[in-house]
């Protein structure tokens, strides 16, 4: 029996609806789901964490190769039926990602809903963790990866690539989902780095420094600072160049710089 075929035997059998609100898609392609848990390297003594385990088919899959897997289900529908499906080292935890608290675990595995990818992303690289195999919108995905000065780099490129190794890997057709999505994905690896890739002195400032750059990212770093009030001095680096075109290398070393000169309290600068 073909994987679709037993995701709509479930949905029937159990009398489930597919929700829309919650961007459901299953993924339904056995080849993907094989490359999927290939690109984890799963080791006996893994502990991994699921995000949205839907009706924990991957979950069983995943399972067969590691110590124990977290699946965390918002849906309780569908936490429901992996919990009477599941192997004996699967744990089932009802849940928003974005609200629970976690276990300890060292690798994570997930089909991120497209409508909340930044926010899931952002909690996944403050986490612990080696590899993390994502299943990401394929537009999104590539803005891990994008060069200074394009359109697609933005804040989610510096978050990333502080906290991790990214490798875009397989694109994936909306054939390889039920139901279909309406545009391609793409399979993302991260492998979290033991220390973040720039060393900065404050990354509160790093970050807020990030965001701002980003807000007015056609702007000059000059005047960007100016329009936020951030003192900064001639002898600063980059000042002539627009807001979206620093690399992350050259925002913290902007950011070291600042930090070195700004006044004792208040704002982080």
């Amino acid at each position: 029996m073909s994987l679709k075929r037993d995701v709509l035997w479930l949905l029937k059998r159990y009398n489930i609806s597919i929700s829309k609100k919650l961007g459901q898609h299953f993924l339904v392609d056995e080849k993907i789901m094989k490359k999927v848990i290939q690109y984890l390297e799963p080791q006996k003594d893994d502990i991994v964490l699921e995000i949205g385990s839907g009706l924990g088919i991957l979950t069983n899959l995943v399972a067969a190769h590691v110590k124990k897997v977290y699946a965390v289900e918002k849906d309780a529908r569908m936490a429901e039926i992996t919990r009477k499906l599941a192997r004996d080292n699967v744990e089932v935890i009802v849940g928003d990602f974005l609200k629970i608290e976690l276990p300890d675990f060292n690798k994570i595995i997930g089909n991120i809903p497209y409508a909340i990818s930044s926010q899931i992303t952002a909690k996944i690289l403050l986490l612990k963790f080696d590899i993390a195999v994502l299943m990401y919108q394929k537009e999104f995905a590539e803005r891990f990866k994008a060069d200074p000065g394009t359109k697609k780099y933005g804040r989610i490129t510096i978050l990333v690539n502080y906290y991790a190794d990214v490798e875009l890997l397989d694109e994936v057709s909306p054939k390889a989902f039920y139901p279909k999505p309406e545009v391609y994905s793409r399979i993302v690896r991260f492998r979290r780095l033991k220390e973040p890739r720039v060393h900065v002195k404050s990354e509160e400032l790093f970050f807020e420094i990030t965001r701002i750059l980003f807000s007015q990212r056609r702007k000059k770093v000059r005047n960007i600072l100016r329009n936020y009030g951030i003192p900064f001095d001639e002898d600063a680096p980059y000042l002539e160049m627009r807001g979206d075109a620093l690399s992350i290398e050259q925002i913290a070393e902007l950011v070291n710089y600042i930090s070195e000169r700004k006044p004792h309290g208040g704002n982080p600068w």
